[in-house]
């Protein structure tokens, strides 16, 4: 039995009630359709239906049917100059800004291509690979020594077999036989230069400076040509890695 006094309320429509405030109070937080514009640029280009993209101090950028399209300023009506605050001062600010990254980043990169270009020369110019030269000091002149018994050799990288392990004995088989299986590959070994008789010409001032007849040698050096001493024309070869791109680049 009700109480007296006490009205009912009905609890399915305030139930309802609840639910349709939250919907309005949902929908009213919701954002709205964005805006659109339709303008004639000063070129006579009518655009319709465009959605604000992006703003550049120079520019806007709209959403058309076709695609984004980007709009310097002074090609806009003065009324979208207005709805987006356009400053001629500031877009030739801007535009200066721009105009000197876009220069300093061709510049540099620039640069780089030049020393890729530079280093890509050097290195097709680049003399003999290293060279070991070894021998003994016969005599000494002002810019380099003679060397006799001289052994020249430089590194060459060839393709070689060698025997890998694949199984053998384990803690828990100890018995169990090795068994090899054969791989091919690059490792460099030395190869030796033809020297005619041993007696070579080392072009080094410095060096020749230090050295004394009978003095062992064991030098990495450059190959340069031929000496002319003499009566004798021997192989020359140099310390100096200068020394030998000039001679690359000269022949001299």
């Amino acid at each position: 039995m009700s109480r007296p006094g006490i009205a009912r309320r009905p609890r399915l429509q305030t139930g309802l009630v609840g639910v349709f405030a939250s919907l309005l109070a949902c929908l009213s937080i919701l954002p709205g359709a964005p805006e659109t514009f339709a303008f004639t640029t000063r070129d006579g280009r009518e655009i319709e239906g465009a959605t604000f993209s992006r703003r550049t101090p120079d520019s806007v950028s709209f959403i058309l049917p076709d695609g984004v399209k980007r709009f310097r300023f002074e090609v806009l009506p003065e009324e979208i100059q207005q709805r987006f605050s356009y400053d001629p001062e500031r877009a030739a600010v801007y535009r200066e800004r721009v105009r000197e990254e876009r220069d300093a980043r061709v510049a540099a990169e620039r640069e780089r291509e030049l020393a890729r270009r530079t280093a890509a020369e050097r290195e097709a110019r680049r003399p003999e690979r290293d060279v070991t030269l070894t021998g003994r000091v016969s005599s000494v002149t002002g810019t380099g020594v003679m060397i006799v018994g001289a052994r020249a050799t430089v590194p060459q990288r060839v393709m070689a077999p060698r025997q890998v392990q694949v199984d053998g004995p384990t803690t828990l088989s100890p018995n169990r036989p090795r068994q090899y299986r054969t791989v091919i590959e690059e490792v460099e070994r030395p190869v030796a230069l033809e020297l005619g008789d041993g007696v070579v010409y080392l072009e080094s001032a410095k060096f020749a400076a230090e050295a004394v007849d009978g003095q062992r040698v064991r030098e990495k050096v450059f190959a340069i040509g031929r000496h002319v001493g003499g009566g004798r024309t021997l192989a020359r070869f140099t310390t100096d890695e200068e020394r030998a791109h000039r001679f690359a680049e000269t022949g001299e």
